[in-house]
């Protein structure tokens, strides 16, 4: 036990650790726009290397880690995207604010529960 100015200071207990490491492993997610980009990527006959390079990137990591909702769309590229996917900027924005918003109700809840 410490004496010193932090020693009012209460350890977390087990459970708190456990559940802050469980919240903080729950990460965001993109399935909408991870779906969409596949299934207009496979429509305009592009690979994921293909399409990667289009948007300025070194290789098709990038469209790969967006298709498994790893990663979201950057905002200066939904132009260029829609462009390269035969769609509108709308439709790219859509499926990104549908994801925004299943993880803002998703975070909610969970805060809701601690209280």
């Amino acid at each position: 036990m410490s004496t010193g100015i932090l020693s009012f200071i209460e350890e977390p207990t087990e459970k708190e650790v456990k559940e802050k490491i469980e919240r903080s492993n729950s990460k965001k997610t993109f399935p909408n726009i991870a779906k969409f980009v596949k299934k207009k990527r496979l429509i305009a006959n592009l690979s994921q290397g293909e399409l990667s390079l289009g948007l300025g990137f070194k290789n098709g990591q990038f469209i790969s880690n967006l298709e498994r909702s790893i990663c979201g769309v950057p905002a200066r590229k939904i132009k260029l995207l829609s462009l390269l996917l035969h769609s509108t900027p709308g439709q790219v924005i859509n499926a990104t604010l549908m994801d925004d918003k299943r993880h803002y109700k998703l975070r909610v809840s969970e805060s809701v529960e601690e209280l």
